[in-house]
């Protein structure tokens, strides 16, 4: 069978479609063997089976025990197609905390809360690090995170960073300076990145050489400071070059501040308690 007549017909099942080209011309094969063609109206299943002009069978017996067995592939061949275990989940998440999850289908992606139901029907039954369970289309899915892998080529998604409020109402998150494991304090009324003095020595920053002697405004009144360019910054995937920053002497602030210097080359949104960064390139 060099074309296949079937091209356009399609073997439907509840949540799935299925494109009978291959599936016949492998059939197509078995039937010629046996005195069959397959044709697009099987019983029950949009597949056919015609008798055309069979081979001559020296035993009777086996020419019908060979209809036999194509039908039976057929039958295997669709149920197979058919079994919903087989296909992939409508729904999958993309990220995980405790009591919210990343949901996302066909229509796009929500953050949820547990008890919540996204726009495209998909209700968050509970969450944790480690899974969710999810209600779509009236079934049931415990899933983990998604490790799907497409099979045709797409445009890389943006890389996200998600942060919980803690319980004072603030988002900190960990994060390096320079290759230094760091704990960021996420601070929109900071212009820069603030860093104490104590944490630069701890970090090995050359402020005192390659910093410029200024003054910052702090709650606890006017510091003396040195302000520095930090050659690299990360948040989770997101790493930034370059990024102005401010060592003040002192002991203050006693988190290491990501502030706007920062945050500005990020786009920021917050969700139901959830701020979740994105990079922009």
């Amino acid at each position: 069978m060099g074309n296949c007549d079937l091209a356009p017909t399609f073997l439907i099942f509840p949540g799935h479609s299925w494109n009978l080209c291959c599936l016949c011309q492998w059939l197509g094969v078995v039937a010629a063997k046996s005195g069959y063609a397959v044709s697009d109206s099987y019983p029950g299943s949009g597949l056919r089976m015609t008798k055309t002009h069979p081979i001559p069978q020296q035993n009777p017996a086996a020419a019908s025990g060979g209809a036999a067995g194509l039908k039976f592939l057929v039958a295997a061949a669709i149920l197979t197609l058919a079994d919903p275990a087989w296909a992939v989940p409508p729904v999958e998440v993309v990220a995980l905390f405790k009591d919210r999850a990343v949901v996302k289908t066909a229509d796009g992606q929500a953050m949820l809360k547990v008890g919540e139901t996204s726009k495209s029907g998909v209700a968050l039954l509970a969450a944790d690090p480690y899974g969710a369970k999810v209600r779509y289309r009236s079934k049931v899915y415990h899933l983990q995170l998604s490790a799907r892998v497409g099979s045709v080529f797409a445009v890389p998604t943006a890389k996200a960073v998600h942060i919980n409020r803690d319980t004072t109402g603030q988002y900190r998150v960990r994060g390096t300076i320079n290759g230094n494991l760091v704990d960021f304090l996420v601070d929109t009324g900071a212009s820069i990145v603030a860093i104490s003095e104590r944490h630069a020595v701890a970090m090995g920053l050359d402020f005192q050489n390659r910093g410029r002697v200024g003054q910052v405004q702090t709650a606890q009144g006017t510091a003396p400071a040195y302000f520095l360019t930090l050659e690299k910054v990360t948040v989770g995937d997101i790493s930034l070059d370059r990024v102005q920053a401010t060592v003040i002497q002192g002991t203050f602030p006693t988190d290491v501040l990501l502030g706007m210097s920062f945050l500005n080359q990020v786009n920021m949104q917050d969700n139901n308690g959830v701020l979740t960064l994105t990079a922009r390139y």
